[in-house]
């Protein structure tokens, strides 16, 4: 499908007004529309964020309220759909509430890590030099360490918590997005537009952030469709290791690490979040290979 097939916004009209947004999303679901694989993935995401917007509406139960009626027999069954855990908390009320924990730290984790790659990555391909050559390098040095044993590193130093989650991730991460950014600069600072804003006297900011980084956001969006999958396994794993969201609170992870006390006896306690990390990574997976996919058609 080539961009001229699809429609465009009216003359005059400004993306940043009312219309212009729902003008703009309407192109986009059109767009992805055409691909199968992107808008199977498009839907399995929008599911798991419309879970989490209305976890306090569709959960059936407290998720950290304890029944020691169901401790005898966690099983599913008409009261518990999903089963309780080993300590007869509902695990279909925790699966909904550890939605929303996940779709907040795991998104505002990779924006934390786009915001300083995007910086670091723009600045060494636009000015390169010495600047370069110090931000490569230490690049270099964050990336030569394995992620995972990096995430542990951080999350036993600082502590478990959400925050610091987030920063373990955006030191983790940040520079590989900007080995990718440097890339993408380095091509487009060669442009036309931007020497055209060089001779309108633009400052550095505003040639990096309006004129080269919106040319490059087709790789950067499909890189965070694939990186945002990663990082909820990463999360996932540090729930598992127990360096995740402290109890009592919903953690996907953390509810697997739980259920290995019992998971040989009642397989279900296990099963369930582990389908809910699943299928949130295959959709966002699968939404970044549809993008990629409708990139390369174009």
């Amino acid at each position: 499908m080539a961009e001229s097939d699809l429609p465009s916004l009216p003359d005059g009209a400004v993306p940043a007004t009312r219309a212009g947004i729902v003008a703009s999303v309407r192109i986009a679901l059109r767009y992805i529309g055409t691909s199968p694989t992107a808008a199977i993935g498009l839907g399995i995401v929008v599911f798991w964020i419309l879970v989490a917007l209305l976890a306090p509406l569709i959960a059936p139960h407290n998720p950290i309220a304890i029944d020691y009626d169901a401790l005898n027999d966690p099983r599913p069954n008409a009261r518990y759909w999903l089963g309780t855990d080993q300590l007869g908390r509902d695990i279909l009320s925790r699966i909904i509430w550890g939605a929303r924990t996940v779709l907040t730290v795991a998104p505002l984790a990779v924006a934390c890590a786009y915001i300083a790659g995007c910086a670091m990555g723009s600045i060494a391909a636009y000015y390169g030099g010495w600047i370069d050559e110090v931000l490569s390098r230490l690049s270099d040095v964050i990336l030569s360490f394995p992620i995972l044993v990096l995430y542990i590193l951080l999350i036993t130093t600082l502590g478990a918590s959400a925050f610091n989650i987030v920063l373990a991730v955006t030191v983790a991460s940040s520079p590989s997005v900007s080995r990718i950014v440097r890339g993408l600069v380095l091509d487009l600072r060669t442009r036309d537009y931007v020497a055209a804003a060089r001779l309108r006297g633009e400052n550095v900011a505003y040639i990096i952030i309006v004129e080269i980084l919106p040319n490059a956001a087709g790789p950067l969006i499909v890189d965070s469709c694939l990186r945002l999958g990663w990082t909820i396994i990463a999360i996932g794993i540090l729930g598992f290791l127990g360096l995740g969201l402290p109890p009592p609170d919903p953690d996907w992870g953390g509810m697997v690490r739980e259920a290995t006390r019992v998971v040989f006896t009642y397989p279900h306690t296990a099963l369930f979040p582990s389908i809910a990390i699943s299928s949130l990574v295959v959709g966002l997976n699968l939404l970044a290979d549809g993008l990629r996919e409708l990139a390369r058609r174009d």
